[in-house]
């Protein structure tokens, strides 16, 4: 599951809070480069940053489930 945050310091912030409760990164924070496909590929000169990241929060006991929680900031959405 991705939750999608507002803004790009928001995704930052969330993911080096969860590190710091013991999380265990599953990927990364990273911005990347997305160019959109257009109907007619005469030109791709727009793109948006992503920002996201994701961890794991790992169960204490025997029985229990790891939660798996990612972050994303998309200017489009």
């Amino acid at each position: 599951m991705f939750l999608n945050l507002p803004d790009v310091d928001l995704v930052e912030n969330a993911y080096r809070i969860a590190i710091r409760l013991g999380a265990t990164p599953k990927i990364p924070l990273q911005t990347i480069d997305v160019f959109p496909v257009l109907a007619t590929e005469a030109s791709q000169t727009g793109h948006v940053h992503l920002t996201l990241a994701s961890v794991t929060f790992t169960s204490k006991t025997a029985l229990g489930t790891d939660t798996t929680l990612g972050v994303l900031h998309n200017p489009n959405w």
